[in-house]
């Protein structure tokens, strides 16, 4: 048996270590912005000299004879051909929760459909376009917010969910090793290599001069999976002891009580850091979420909680109504917000006047009061705060009754979504680029103030907003899913993707 990494008194000074390190952090985030990024870029390459280390040295061991595969088996349901496994699922064994990848899958569709709606809402991405007051912006921004403050933080939980069992097979150095093979490699290419090329097309889309600037764009999710993982392994009292058992599934109001100091937490993060911590972009459902959520999917698997969540949460229909009031209050603040205050950017002061002078806007683009902006804040965090474990609970639900299944298209898309996830920012902006060559065609000039990535060009229509969106998203998801596919079965990279 594996002996423990720290002794039972050192485990909770090292979780106070740990704790009043990240205070530290967060105000010399918010003291000096650019000493936290420097700070997450370089715990990125250090965890990618690690990880290249640990591949060389693997490279270097001698080989263990690979154990003969086991027989196949017949599938009593689809025994009549390869083909019909696609077309007719296979309900999971006893005890396997196939819904756990199939939603994680789905949720990849949505972060890369968010990105697309954010290009299109005026804020939000590398590169927008309709940084004004317009009918669209208004649906897209309430619909970004809504997906913002709960997809990354049920990512966490579906990986926190997986991470002890994960530990207890593989032993906290192997478990250690993987981790650092399957995040921070991708992390660190992303960062150095997709990113900048990224960035070059958003020059080039927006006629600017390109230099190089590393990016981590949405990897910043696999620097702090990486962290939440070794500090679990750190932390673990035991990978190869039997899972605690006894903490009970918790309730709805439980969940509630606790989004209200996290909300509270989220609040004064999202004045303090603007421009983000150790990488992670500080907006709603962020930090205080993400890590509630991660140890919500250890203790979930340490516990059972998983099982008969009809039980606990009742129908799946009541909890989806639930989400659907939450849902139509944010729209109902995105509009008080964005029509009767007047304010572009929602709960956030706009920049000031265009300086186009033939591009101004008809409206008044000073602000909103201080007040409004406190008390709009303070609704939002409120209603967000609500919708993050409502909509959570919802999804596994939902994907306990209905997606609990598998075939061969589920396992295609299972396969290519960490890929996919990965590498969908530049073909997001070149479906834009393609876009924008089309709105020139039809007359429409859209530029962008130096430095920056907000488009306050008022287009001729409203309706080549929407059509910009649709095209750009079926482009994406046209382009992405099958290149994650052919990636992955580049030599070398199954492993890591």
């Amino acid at each position: 048996m594996m002996a423990s990494c720290l002794p039972p008194y050192g485990r909770r000074r090292f979780a106070w270590v740990v704790g009043g390190t990240t205070l530290v952090l967060v105000a010399l985030s918010a003291a000096v912005p650019a000493a936290s990024s420097g700070l997450g870029a370089a715990l990125a390459v250090a965890c990618f000299v690690r990880a290249v280390y640990d591949l060389a040295v693997d490279a270097r061991a001698p080989r263990e004879a690979a154990p003969a595969p086991a027989p196949a088996t017949k599938n009593p349901v689809n025994d009549g051909g390869g083909d019909e496994e696609a077309a007719v699922p296979l309900p999971a064994p006893p005890g396997r929760l196939y819904y756990l990848d199939n939603v994680k899958t789905i949720l990849t569709w949505i972060v890369i459909s968010h990105h697309g709606t954010a290009a299109y809402a005026g804020s939000g991405w590398n590169v927008t376009i309709g940084d004004y007051r317009n009918a669209f912006g208004a649906f897209a921004r309430a619909a970004c917010a809504l997906n913002q403050s709960y997809f990354m933080c049920l990512f966490f939980f579906v990986s926190g969910y997986f991470t002890p069992s994960s530990l207890k097979r593989k032993g906290r150095g192997a478990f250690v090793k993987d981790r650092l093979r399957r995040l921070a490699l991708p992390l660190n290419v992303y960062a150095f290599v997709l990113g900048p090329c990224t960035g070059g097309l958003v020059s080039a889309m927006k006629g600017a001069k390109w230099s190089y600037a590393p990016d981590p764009g949405p990897t910043w999710f696999l620097l702090w999976l990486l962290i939440f993982s070794l500090l679990y392994a750190a932390l673990d009292d035991d990978p190869n002891s039997p899972y605690a058992a006894g903490l009970a599934r918790p309730t709805w109001a439980q969940l509630v009580g606790w989004s209200v100091p996290c909300s509270a937490v989220q609040a004064g993060l999202v004045v303090a850091l603007p421009a983000g911590f150790l990488l992670m972009p500080i907006t709603f459902g962020s930090l205080p979420f993400d890590v509630a959520c991660f140890v919500a999917g250890c203790l979930a698997k340490q516990n059972g909680w998983l099982e008969d969540l009809q039980k606990t949460y009742g129908p799946v229909r009541r909890t989806l109504a639930a989400c659907a009031a939450c849902a139509a209050a944010l729209v109902g603040l995105a509009y008080v917000a964005f029509w009767k205050l007047r304010a572009v950017h929602g709960l956030v002061p706009p920049r000031g006047d265009d300086d186009f002078d033939d591009d101004r806007d008809s409206y008044d683009r000073g602000g909103m009061a201080t007040w409004q902006n406190v008390a709009g804040l303070c609704a939002c965090v409120v209603v967000l705060g609500l919708f993050c474990p409502l909509v959570s609970v919802a999804w596994l639900q939902a994907g306990d009754a209905y997606l609990n299944v598998t075939g061969r298209a589920w396992r295609a898309a299972n396969g290519a979504a960490y890929a996919a996830y990965v590498i969908h920012p530049p073909f997001l902006v070149a479906a834009q680029y393609a876009w924008l060559a089309v709105l020139r065609r039809l007359g429409d000039r859209p530029r962008w103030h130096a430095g920056q990535g907000d488009s306050t060009t008022r287009l001729a229509s409203d309706w080549r907003l929407l059509a910009g969106w649709a095209f750009t998203l079926v482009a994406t998801h046209a382009a992405v899913w099958p290149a994650a596919a052919l990636l992955k079965r580049a030599p070398g990279l199954r492993r890591i993707l």
